[in-house]
């Protein structure tokens, strides 16, 4: 039989492997980052509960997991280089199914900071609501409204300078 968990993780699996392939820009981190997404739901299997949202849940899991180990790298290594942690050597992967961002969107998403690059994806690419995005980041519709404006403002200006005419 089937554990619910391994069910709920093979259903969205589409889902969270795109979503991982977003947050990171880079296809091994990608699945490094699918795989403890999956390691962690197993893990506190007991925090879920049942008949609640657990497209939320994993994401959740898997978004508090890119930020610790963004931080995680950011204190080993002193700083972090945005050009090679977020853009990779292999740019964006052909199969990734919400379609293809430019060179220069890409670019300029992985300029922000991986917090509100989160928030942008989720609302901007993914269509998570301002609720269910703050309940998945564990953080205040005014984070969220915050990120989200300072983030579309840095990528406006960011696009802005790249097309000057």
């Amino acid at each position: 039989m089937t554990h619910p968990i391994t069910t709920h993780i093979q259903t969205h699996q589409s889902y969270l492997k795109t979503y991982a392939h977003r947050l990171t820009q880079n296809q091994e981190e990608a699945n490094d980052l699918f795989q403890d997404t999956c390691l962690n739901a197993w893990r506190f299997q007991d925090k879920y509960e049942e008949g609640t949202n657990v497209k939320a849940w994993l994401t959740k899991i898997m978004r508090n997991q890119f930020v610790n180990d963004y931080w995680k790298k950011k204190l080993e290594k002193g700083r972090v280089d945005l050009d090679t942690e977020w853009l990779g050597d292999n740019g964006p992967s052909q199969e990734v199914s919400m379609g293809d961002f430019s060179d220069e969107i890409t670019t300029s998403l992985a300029a922000l900071n991986p917090a509100t690059r989160s928030v942008v994806l989720m609302v901007c690419v993914m269509g998570y609501s301002y609720e269910e995005t703050a309940a998945i980041t564990g953080t205040t519709l005014g984070t969220i409204r915050s990120k989200l404006f300072h983030g579309k403002k840095k990528l406006s200006a960011s696009l802005k300078e790249k097309y000057a005419v």
